[in-house]
């Protein structure tokens, strides 16, 4: 009888605290949501406002404001985070990401009957489906939040969905229903003082009636734009404002206007850093230019055109890889944050059932008495099965280790392919897309301007310049990548390096002729080194290369040897330019390094590098000598090859 009131006691002991605790503080918990719902609300609005500025706070601010909401249960706080991070996403190019996140606010907004969040998710659909083409699919969207704005009354949400419709319609040429949805949107911004409504809808009926050559009309609404983008010092407005009535200014002939708008449009674009509006402000001027036939004005902005793309290139290039870079630490941030709360609600459970487990405690040890009998008996057989088990492991244990020196050797060839491709994608992107840009800058030219013969002949110099640097890089490329992609294998044969040196001569003599550069080999004939021809060859024929490049006309390069006891130097040796100082570590670096000839040749930086990654893979070393002002002397160090009695090769390492 006693033991049973003992459980009694324990069990009553340990849920009635829990029960009342739940009684007395639910109506605190109340407030306490709601302190909480509205943090998370300003957590969301202010991420709104900083997300174009900065997103690395906007992004940490809707992560908290998200988790907050999940914990809580708050639905819309959950589905209006997700929709401000879908717009950054979707302002920093990664559309379908943003459009994931637009629908699962769209589903959340969906659940709970919230018919403005629904309704803002829909049209934000919309945009990235414009964005992607889809236009059928953005044109329902668009029309569902129209309606839903009307149903609320919400005016100025509705007149940019009328814009956006207008759009929509106009990239259709259904040029009646895109002038229907502008009209609209400017009728309901007048009646309601919406200025930014006003102002859109009057650009957007600018180009508009640009497209249905109606210029008188489209220029009328282009200057109210201009006129409220005045008023308000919107610098991007009035750019797009004057660059398109600059359009229109050289329809009409009226070039001296249609330039002073042009430039005025490029100086707004330039005082916000609208790379994009400073393009099509400079693509306008080009235009201008060439109606008039000032051809030297149009190369003028051509190139202008030409350096501005690449420097908005790399530009966004850097962004996106900062992007990228904050999206990654607040990924791990997340990561880190969910972590600690599974840590944290663990710990509370285990609390929860210490509690629990303290009030049994009476119970638990009479059974544990009973079961520590009971496993005694099974340990006593487990541990003869163990043993045997234990044997069976050490047997196979050398199978695992095997295993796992493959895995290991398999990662270092994933990790060497993945380096590989980094450098190939690196130059690829970097250098040959400026020579190629360059060629077609002039092709294009070419094929505009009418040119006399020296203009012709010095244009095509030019490009015979740019197709040498490109084939030189292209030639360099080839030969480390098929090194590369055939692996460790080398290649090894004796290899009679005066002829070699000879092969390598007669190549560089067109070259070293227009130089007067003289071409000297002091090679010994009957010197004979193991190596791979191939990758010798490239090595030698870089060398002398660069040897010319960096030579003075009339100067002289010459190829001689210099022999110790266990190696072989091949010395390529000029009385060019030499190398300053601070230059030399700069060699044969992952970092390409490159100066102009004594001609002002051009290089790529590849050269060297390569050369290095051969010659170690043949067993030797390359290094270099320079005085400046002097020359320079390149030396590559080679194992000596050897006789033995019977006359078969081998080489010293």
């Amino acid at each position: 009888m006693r033991f049973y009131t003992s459980v009694l006691y324990c069990i009553i002991i340990s849920f009635f605290p829990l029960s009342a605790l739940a009684q007395t503080g639910s109506g605190q918990q109340g407030i306490a949501d709601a302190a909480a719902y509205k943090t998370i609300d300003s957590l969301n609005t202010l991420a709104f406002k900083i997300k174009r500025n900065d997103v690395d706070h906007a992004l940490t601010l809707l992560h908290k404001a998200a988790s907050m909401s999940i914990k809580l249960e708050y639905k819309k706080g959950e589905s209006v985070s997700y929709l401000n991070e879908a717009g950054i996403f979707q302002q920093n190019g990664y559309t379908e990401k943003a459009i994931a996140l637009y629908y699962k606010s769209l589903g959340i907004s969906q659940e709970i009957k919230d018919t403005l969040n629904v309704a803002r998710a829909s049209q934000q659909i919309g945009n990235a489906l414009v964005e992607g083409g889809d236009l059928k699919g953005a044109e329902k969207l668009f029309k569902e939040a129209m309606k839903s704005y009307l149903v609320l009354g919400l005016k100025d949400d509705l007149v940019n969905v009328f814009n956006s419709l207008g759009l929509l319609y106009m990239a259709q040429e259904d040029f009646d229903a895109s002038e229907e949805y502008f009209q609209s949107a400017l009728h309901e911004s007048q009646q309601q003082g919406y200025t930014y409504g006003l102002k859109k809808a009057n650009f957007h009926l600018g180009l508009l009636h640009i497209k249905k050559h109606n210029l008188p009309k489209a220029k009328a609404f282009l200057y109210k734009a201009l006129a409220i983008d005045e008023k308000n010092d919107d610098k991007y407005g009035l750019s797009l404002a004057k660059n398109k009535l600059a359009f229109i200014a050289a329809k009409e002939n009226d070039f001296d206007q249609a330039t002073k708008l042009a430039e005025d449009a490029l100086q707004d674009a330039k005082a916000i850093t609208a790379s994009q509006l400073v393009i099509e402000a400079m693509e306008t001027l080009a235009l201008i230019n060439k109606e008039q036939k000032k051809f030297e004005e149009v190369i003028k902005w051509q190139e202008a055109l030409i350096k501005q793309q690449q420097e908005t290139s790399a530009r966004e290039k850097s962004f996106g890889l900062s992007f990228l870079e904050i999206l990654e630490e607040k990924q791990q941030a997340q990561l880190a944050s969910k972590k600690q709360a599974l840590q944290a609600e663990q710990k509370t459970k285990e609390i929860f059932q210490v509690l629990e487990v303290a009030g049994l405690a009476s119970i638990i040890l009479l059974i544990l008495a009973y079961l520590w009998y009971k496993n005694y008996a099974k340990a006593v057989k487990y541990s003869r099965e163990l043993a045997a088990k234990n044997d069976v492991i050490e047997k196979n244990a050398h199978i695992l280790d095997a295993l796992n020196k493959s895995i290991i050797k398999q990662n270092i060839s994933l990790e060497e392919a993945n380096t590989m491709k980094g450098k190939l994608f690196s130059i690829i992107s970097h250098d040959l897309r400026g020579p190629i840009a360059s060629v077609k800058g002039v092709l294009d030219l070419i094929g505009r301007k009418p040119m006399s013969e020296a203009e012709i002949k010095r244009i095509l110099a030019m490009l015979g310049h740019e197709v040498d640097v490109v084939m030189g890089m292209l030639n360099n490329l080839l030969a480390w990548s098929k090194a590369q992609l055939q692996g460790s294998v080398v290649a090894l044969e004796p290899i009679e390096v005066h002829q070699l040196t000879g092969e390598n001569i007669d190549f560089a003599a067109r070259e070293a002729k227009q130089k007067e550069i003289s071409l000297i080999n002091e090679i010994p004939e009957n010197m004979i080194l193991m190596a791979d021809k191939e990758r010798l060859n490239f090595v030698l024929r870089n060398l002398l290369m660069n040897a010319i490049k960096f030579t003075y006309q009339g100067g002289s390069v010459r190829v001689h040897m210099q022999e110790g006891d266990d190696s072989v130097a091949l010395v390529v040796t000029d009385n060019g330019k030499g190398i300053a100082p601070d230059n030399i570590p700069k060699l044969f670096t992952d970092k390409r390094f490159t100066t102009a000839g004594t001609a002002k040749e051009k290089g790529t930086g590849l050269g060297l590098v390569f050369s290095k990654d051969f010659v170690e893979s043949l067993g030797g070393s390359i290094r270099v000598e320079s005085i400046e002002g002097e020359g320079s002397s390149f030396f590559i160090c080679l194992p000596k090859l050897v006789l033995d009695t019977v006359g078969e090769a081998s080489v010293v390492f």
